[in-house]
C-alpha cells in the first residue's frame, strides 16, 4: 500500500528505476478530481507525491508505465480519441501523432524493458487491427 485507502480514490503503481540508479513511483491516480493525474513519488516517501502530468478536464489519464530506465508513456484519451504521451524524466515529452482523423491506439506488449521501441496496437476506420514499434527517441508515428 502506497497510502490508506480512501473512498472514491483509486491509483496504480509503477516502479522505475532511473538511467542514473535512483528509483521513484509513477503514480496513476483520482484524488480530488474525476480525471486521473500522473505523479511520482520516491520510493523512500511514496505518500509525497509530485505532479508530472496535471489533471486536465478533457484529458483522462487511462495509464501509465515505464518502459526503459530513462523513458515512460502515458496512455491517454482526449476529446473522445485514445493517445500515447512518451515522457522523459528530464521533462521532454512528446505525443505520437497519427495522420488518420479518427482511430484507436493501445499499449502493446513491450517485454524487452532496454529496448528503444515501443509496441502498440492500432486501429481506425481504413486501418485494420495492426501492431507497430514506435521508436522512442523520436516519437516518430509508425503509422
Amino acid at each position: 500500500m502506497v497510502v490508506p485507502r480512501r473512498p472514491g480514490v483509486e491509483y496504480g503503481v509503477e516502479h522505475q528505476v532511473r538511467a542514473d540508479g535512483t528509483d521513484r513511483l509513477l503514480i496513476l491516480h483520482n484524488d480530488h478530481a474525476e480525471n486521473f493525474e500522473l505523479a511520482e513519488a520516491p520510493v523512500r516517501d511514496p505518500a509525497a507525491w509530485t505532479p508530472v502530468i496535471a489533471r486536465a478536464a478533457r484529458t483522462p489519464g487511462c495509464s501509465a508505465s515505464t518502459r526503459s530506465p530513462s523513458t515512460w508513456f502515458v496512455y491517454q484519451r482526449r476529446d473522445g480519441l485514445t493517445g500515447l504521451r512518451i515522457m522523459r524524466p528530464d521533462g521532454a515529452e512528446h505525443e505520437v501523432a497519427f495522420a488518420e482523423p479518427v482511430y484507436t491506439v493501445a499499449p502493446g506488449s513491450n517485454p524487452d524493458y532496454e529496448s528503444g521501441l515501443f509496441r502498440l496496437g492500432y486501429a481506425s476506420l481504413v486501418t485494420p487491427d495492426s501492431v507497430y514499434d514506435c521508436d522512442m527517441a523520436t516519437a516518430s508515428s509508425p503509422c
